[in-house]
Order: C-alpha cells, then sequence, then structure tokens
C-alpha cells in the first residue's frame, strides 16, 4: 500500500511545481509567446511528460489561474473572519479624493486608488508608466485583498502591442470594454499576477495624466466576470482625474522647497 500513496503524493508534488514554474512563465512572457515544448523546456522535463499532466496550454494556464487564486486566498483571508463582502465599498469617493487632495508622497495616492477599488471591483492593477513599459505598482486581488510585493511589482507589461492598458495609452482617455486583442495576452499576465479565476468579458482602464503625459493606467474589471457597475466605474475616473491633480501638486510643492542655487 506504500508503493501507490507515494506515487500518488509524487504526481501532486510534481503537478504543484510545474503549475509554480507556469505562474512564473506566464508573468515573464506573453500567452501567445509561450508554447507547450518552451514551457516543458524551461521546467526542465520532455513535452510528453508535460502533456502528461495537462491537455493544452490552454489547460495548463487556466491551472495556473486557479492555483494562483487559491494561493491569494491562502495568504491574505483570515482563519476565523471572513473577508468583508466585495459588493461593499470600503470608502466614498468624496474621502478618497480628500485624502489624495491631503497626500504628501505618491504612495498614499496609489493606496488611495486601490481602496476605491475595493468593492466596486472584481480585482485591480495600478500601473507606472516609465517609457513604453507599464510597470506594476499596486494590486487588488479577486478576494478583494490588496496584492504587494513581487506578486504585482514583477509586473512588466510592454506598451506598443494590442491591448486594454494600450487603448487607454493611446487616447489618453479611459477605456471600458473587452480586449481588442485576440487571445487577450496582455491582460492574461495581469489576471495571473492579480490570482483571477475567472477572467472578465469587460475592462476598465483609466490613464492618470500630468500634463499631456500618461503616468499611470488604473487597470479594473467587475466581480465575478462581470463589468463593473456605471456609478462606480464614474467614481473611479473621477478619482484618477484627481490623482493627476494632486501629482502636479506634490510636483510643484518639490520645486518651491528645493534649496536655490
Amino acid at each position: 500500500m506504500a508503493g501507490p500513496a507515494y506515487r500518488r503524493l509524487e504526481v501532486k508534488e510534481r503537478r504543484r511545481q510545474l503549475l509554480e514554474r507556469g505562474a512564473e512563465l506566464f508573468t515573464r512572457y506573453s500567452y501567445d509567446e509561450l508554447s507547450m515544448r518552451k514551457i516543458a523546456r524551461e521546467a526542465g522535463i520532455s513535452k510528453a511528460l508535460l502533456y502528461h499532466y495537462f491537455p493544452s496550454k490552454q489547460a495548463f494556464f487556466q491551472a495556473t489561474l486557479a492555483q494562483a487564486a487559491e494561493e491569494l486566498r491562502a495568504r491574505t483571508e483570515p482563519d476565523a473572519k471572513p473577508a468583508r463582502h466585495s459588493s461593499e465599498p470600503r470608502v466614498s469617493l468624496i474621502d478618497a479624493a480628500g485624502s489624495i487632495a491631503a497626500a504628501r508622497h505618491r504612495d498614499q495616492i496609489a493606496d488611495d486608488l486601490i481602496e476605491m477599488a475595493q468593492g466596486r471591483t472584481g480585482g485591480a492593477g495600478l500601473f507606472m508608466v516609465r517609457g513604453q513599459n507599464a510597470i506594476g505598482w499596486r494590486g487588488l486581488g479577486g478576494n478583494g485583498r490588496p496584492v504587494v510585493g513581487a506578486a504585482i511589482e514583477n509586473l512588466v507589461v510592454p506598451l506598443g502591442g494590442s491591448s486594454v492598458l494600450q487603448v487607454a495609452y493611446d487616447t489618453q482617455r479611459a477605456f471600458h470594454g473587452p480586449s481588442p486583442a485576440a487571445g487577450r495576452p496582455v491582460e492574461r499576465q495581469l489576471w495571473l499576477a492579480l490570482g483571477v479565476a475567472e477572467p472578465p468579458s469587460d475592462m476598465l482602464v483609466v490613464p492618470i495624466l500630468v500634463g499631456r503625459r500618461v503616468v499611470n493606467l488604473l487597470y479594473a474589471h467587475g466581480p465575478g466576470g462581470r463589468s463593473i457597475a456605471e456609478p462606480h466605474t464614474r467614481e473611479l475616473i473621477d478619482l484618477c482625474q484627481a490623482a493627476g491633480a494632486a501629482y502636479v501638486r506634490l510636483i510643484q510643492a518639490s520645486r518651491i522647497d528645493k534649496p536655490a542655487g
């Protein structure tokens, strides 16, 4: 009896290791850049063995999403108390805008934006725009709790392809709708970082501007794969405009405080 039990444990552990490796790969590469052959090579196994565990790349990707979502819940949910219900906004627009107006550092602005997304969305990501890249800064997981550290900060999305982020960046206007890209490779990277188990059809991306330059992109989608409610969409857009004004104020204040000479 010990033999079969050991074998089942070995198979389960191997599958877990492959999913962990897959999460790293889907964060580093777009969905279309990866093939089962490349995944197997990166994981140090044969393609035949990879197919033994997962019948297709789509099945492998969906499994990595499910495991990432489960691990995120395990890390952030308390043992005894249930998470606050996702349909309950944590802060009003007036309070969030007031906090941003009084912010003395950009991190405070970022935290206020993510707090505003809690209860209004099913997941969110705030990006800093650096050159031709959108770099993860803050995140809100599908369980309604913030995603911080490497999970979001290691996410680097090149601008110049086809995605909801790109549309908002190019037009400098809020975009609310489905991805323009077949296969949604950029969005899949973001969902993996946020631990989203149920990919949404419609997404919201709001650019935050300083003058005519996009400095941040706020991504969000509705709970349960649904669209974000229109009142909540409007509130997020309004708060992003307030964030842009706050950045301008901080820049001006830093120039005034800088010693002459």
